[in-house]
């Protein structure tokens, strides 16, 4: 997570609108969109943007095992419900993290032809 070489920089959309969990502690970065909730275990290292639909959690907080996520963290939410992010969690800004996220992911470019029939 913290190595500017590293050149993987993935974009995974989670679709369903249910709840996605995040776990592990192996550093991960790149582009993750999910249009339901987010739940995000102890230990995760996350570099790159992070796009959520719905609510962002924090699941049992631990001192030991904290969680980082730098780079740009943007959570629409629903008023009535309410993210809930507490505990160790280090949440930081980095133009760094998310330039090279952006990259990534390419640029888009018009088709010539689209994936459909049109009928009369």
């Amino acid at each position: 997570i913290h190595d500017s070489c590293t050149r993987r920089w993935p974009i995974v959309v989670a679709q369903h609108t249910g709840e996605t969990r995040l776990t592990g502690f192996t550093p991960s970065q790149g582009v993750l969109v999910v249009a339901g909730d987010l739940r995000i275990d102890a230990g995760v290292q996350f570099a790159g943007i992070m796009l959520v639909e719905g609510r962002l959690m924090i699941a049992e907080p631990d001192t030991a095992m904290p969680i980082e996520l730098l780079g740009a963290v943007l959570v629409r939410d629903q008023a009535r419900t309410g993210s809930d992010v507490r505990g160790p969690v280090l949440i930081a800004s980095s133009r760094c993290a998310t330039r090279l996220a952006l990259a990534a992911a390419g640029s888009p470019s018009p088709k010539r032809q689209h994936g459909w029939t049109e009928r009369p």
